[in-house]
């Protein structure tokens, strides 16, 4: 009788496993069709979970890539020399969350509202319209906040560009400050297609000065986004400055504003 019992338990028990539907199981089809109704960050921690979903989620260029065009508005299709578009999604998502904070009030005191590092702006390009000033910035009338990051001076062209003086013969100036002169970032874009050839070209050009950029990007990321050295430098900041009212500032987590679509 006893016997029985637990001839009835087992059997059970592997009807109940062969019912169970696990998502390790599933075709690479259907885990990314699931995949693009999640956001990104559920989609890495899935990702996590084994080696069947790492394979099946981060290893996934198709993913990756259409998460670039609707998440960041990239629109890439290719990734060398880097190994995947996830890592390049990830690199982009940081940089951009770099250069908000670049933008924001933590560097209140240092007057260089605007300023990106030169290493940054390796990033900046890969998109085909200039990042936008926080509206706080744009509507202040200090002489030092009048800065467009739209309007780019030669010198920075020349480095990030590769781009020479004598490209630029005809194209009309944005302006000329001390002797600087700065064009607008679409005339920058113009110039560069018709030396090199078009949008395909720039996406290659930049991806091989972005990779060289790829772990200064991180130690900086790392850096700016600790709370430590967020709370030493916002402490020294007040020193010397009077703190807005945080309403003033734009959030630096988001990153579906920081960029204009074309």
């Amino acid at each position: 009788m006893d016997c029985g019992k637990k001839d009835l338990g087992t059997s059970s028990n592997v009807k109940s496993k062969k019912n169970r539907c696990y998502i390790t199981k599933l075709s690479n089809e259907i885990l990314l069709y699931i995949c693009t109704y999640i956001d990104a960050k559920s989609a890495t921690k899935l990702s996590q979970t084994c080696k069947r979903l790492r394979d099946g989620v981060i290893l996934s260029d198709p993913l990756w890539r259409e998460r670039l065009r609707r998440d960041l508005e990239l629109d890439l299709r290719i990734k060398r020399p880097f190994k995947s578009f996830y890592e390049i999604y990830r690199l982009v998502s940081m940089s951009r969350k770099v250069a908000k904070i670049y933008l924001s009030e933590r560097f209140y005191s240092s007057g260089k509202y605007g300023y990106l590092p030169g290493w940054l702006w390796t990033w900046v390009i890969l998109n085909t319209s200039a990042p936008e000033l926080p509206l706080w910035i744009k509507n202040h009338r200090e002489a030092f906040l009048r800065v467009k990051v739209s309007e780019l001076p030669l010198g920075r062209i020349q480095r990030v560009w590769n781009l020479a003086a004598g490209d630029f013969s005809g194209v009309r100036e944005a302006r000329n400050e001390r002797g600087t002169i700065y064009y607008s970032w679409s005339d920058v874009h113009k110039v560069f297609f018709a030396k090199n050839g078009g949008l395909r070209e720039l996406t290659i050009h930049s991806l091989k000065r972005c990779s060289r950029a790829k772990r200064h990007l991180e130690r900086s990321y790392a850096h700016l986004t600790n709370p430590e050295q967020m709370t030493n430098q916002h402490q020294s900041g007040q020193r010397c400055i009077t703190v807005l009212p945080q309403e003033f500032f734009p959030p630096t987590y988001g990153l579906g504003n920081f960029f204009r679509p074309l």
